[in-house]
């Protein structure tokens, strides 16, 4: 449903244009998605790339079942989408292969409390050149009303409009994250919103 959703709206078109930004001139990069569920916007990265990009994509999480999901999705779809099942708070690994540009994580930190956010980030900062891009809701009124009514009429069920509340109330507000990524050791950060409900975290490790 998230994933039908996102299309409609037009939301991976706005995070592929918050990859750009962070990779800049680094046309042929690594870009590792983090918390990615099925993988969704990694299957529209490869299919709809950036002109002028060269991106090989990984999708990861955490529980081994969705990972699997999203892996058979891509070879249905013939897409060449690497998937691993990986813990987004533990890259020791992904430091160690030293292969990674720039990580993502999208619509996931409203999950994760605010020690495991700069946990996560310092990781990112320390692995990949280009850091880390977090693209989430942001908390304010006007997403918690729109959430819980586009929710109701999408998908009119209890449990999901309330856990559409609750994602917006456990949201990060820019500022916040900025803050967060400070805290990590974050030394290039920017942190703003983007579009009408989203939240946009660039953060690295070197300016």
């Amino acid at each position: 449903l998230l994933h039908r959703v996102n299309v409609v709206l037009g939301s991976y078109a706005v995070w592929t244009d918050a990859i750009v930004h962070a990779l800049g001139d680094r046309r042929d990069a690594h870009v590792y998605d983090l918390a990615a569920v099925t993988g969704g916007y990694a299957r529209h990265l490869v299919a709809h790339p950036p002109a002028g990009y060269s991106l090989r994509v990984t999708s990861s999480d955490l529980r081994s079942d969705y990972v699997a999901i999203g892996a058979a999705r891509a070879r249905e779809e013939g897409l060449d989408v690497r998937y691993e099942v990986r813990d987004a708070l533990d890259l020791r690994e992904l430091r160690a292969r030293g292969d990674v540009d720039l990580f993502l994580c999208t619509q996931a930190v409203h999950h994760l409390s605010p020690g495991m956010v700069v946990r996560m980030i310092a990781q990112c900062i320390a692995a990949a050149p280009r850091g880390l891009v977090v693209v989430d809701l942001f908390r304010s009124l006007t997403n918690f009303v729109a959430a819980g009514a586009f929710v109701s009429l999408a998908a009119p069920f209890p449990v999901l409009v309330y856990d559409g509340l609750v994602s917006v109330r456990r949201s990060y507000t820019p500022a916040e994250l900025s803050l967060l990524a400070q805290l990590a050791g974050a030394h290039h950060v920017e942190s703003r919103a983007w579009g009408p409900a989203y939240c946009l975290l660039h953060a690295r490790g070197t300016d």
